[in-house]
């Protein structure tokens, strides 16, 4: 197989759709322009999918981000390529076709913040459930060791609860009479 030329990268051939995805108002304005320096963000990206296409010698199948040409905007592409001979054999360039997955990948993005946000509030929350057997008189609540302790620490230890005390009414006059027998 006879090494295809690097250097050769121009735009032969971008049907209207691929223009408009580009930032383009026009096919003509795309003929002949190299793909390489004009629409990826870093030749880097573009020269390692080349190279995976020239090894494989066959359909490459990637994902790469390019740039509107009318705005700088990122486009994330879904591209298929492979190289293309004459009738000789000679490898003459490259084919490929894409689709525009920019909003997918934003969906995708904003779905894997989403989950994180889940998974770390599912490590925060404890939660009771069940039956929770507790004392009528005392209302001690008994553990899972089956030992009765108050119902604040038995709570404090299985949820982020924080307590704070006071007496209710009905409470204060059964302690506190002195207080409440004028009234």
């Amino acid at each position: 197989m006879e090494v295809f030329n690097r250097r050769v990268n121009n735009l032969t051939f971008i049907t209207p759709s691929a223009a408009r995805i580009l930032g383009c108002s026009s096919v003509e304005e795309l003929m002949g322009i190299s793909c390489k320096n004009e629409f990826y963000y870093a030749a880097e990206e573009a020269e390692r999918q080349l190279d995976i296409i020239l090894e494989k010698g066959e359909l490459a199948h990637y994902e790469a981000t390019l740039k509107r040409r009318d705005n700088g905007e990122r486009v994330v592409v879904l591209a298929t390529a492979q190289l293309y001979s004459d009738n000789s054999g000679k490898i003459i360039g490259i084919e490929g076709i894409f689709s525009d997955i920019t909003e997918r990948k934003k969906v995708e993005e904003a779905l894997e913040e989403e989950r994180g946000h889940l998974e770390k509030a599912i490590r925060e929350v404890r939660t009771l459930q069940g039956i929770l057997p507790i004392c009528s008189k005392c209302k001690k609540i008994r553990n899972d060791s089956g030992f009765w302790e108050q119902v604040e620490k038995y709570v404090s230890e299985h949820t982020d609860a924080i307590f704070s005390h006071g007496i209710c009414p009905d409470c204060a006059k059964e302690l506190y009479p002195e207080l409440y027998k004028d009234k």
